[in-house]
């Protein structure tokens, strides 16, 4: 009777929303469709593939920028940016603790510990997490276990035998994105 009572209330919540409605329904009655992915002769191949795409991709954005830049330099219409960040105000311990108690309460499986542990225990994690906040930010520096996430390729057109038809999804830890 939970479950149902617990549909119903979500069902209600959500009646202006068509959105919500039709995923609410779709997990009710479990309607998610397998992805499928470009043939590989195993996951690990097909890993590497994707590896491969959405990298060359990356390397692609980049050059046309630094190909830009030169473009611009050289006919002198470069425009300056005039604002820089040269200086943070450091995060107080309670900004910190705002932060992290108002976020979505999503996890990853690179999270050392759920999300949901990690705010019940926030007030004796503040003070490494503030002094990690702040540094990064004063230093401009990011720790590397910080920057790794989950990449999922999810189809973004019907044509899911090529690479070029899907978007990576990154899903980061969450202390990532405080």
């Amino acid at each position: 009777h939970r479950k149902i009572a617990f549909n119903n209330r979500k069902v209600m919540e959500n009646k202006d929303n068509p959105k919500a409605l039709f995923k609410l329904v779709g997990d009710m009655l479990n309607n998610t469709k397998p992805l499928i992915y470009p043939d590989a002769t195993n996951d690990k191949e097909l890993a590497d593939n994707f590896a491969s795409y959405f990298r060359n991709k990356i390397e692609n954005i980049i050059a046309s920028f630094q190909s830009y830049s030169q473009e611009s330099q050289s006919s002198n219409m470069e425009q300056r940016c005039s604002t820089s960040f040269t200086e943070f105000t450091e995060l107080s311990p309670d900004q910190v603790k705002r932060y992290i108690l108002s976020a979505p309460a999503k996890s990853c499986m690179l999270d050392p510990i759920p999300t949901t542990l990690l705010r019940e225990c926030v007030d004796e994690i503040l003070p490494v997490a503030t002094s990690i906040i702040n540094r990064s930010l004063c230093q401009g520096y990011m720790p590397v276990s910080l920057k790794q996430a989950i990449i999922t390729p999810i189809p973004k057109k019907s044509n899911v035998n090529e690479h070029s038809n899907f978007r990576p999804i990154s899903n980061l830890p969450f202390f990532s994105k405080i």
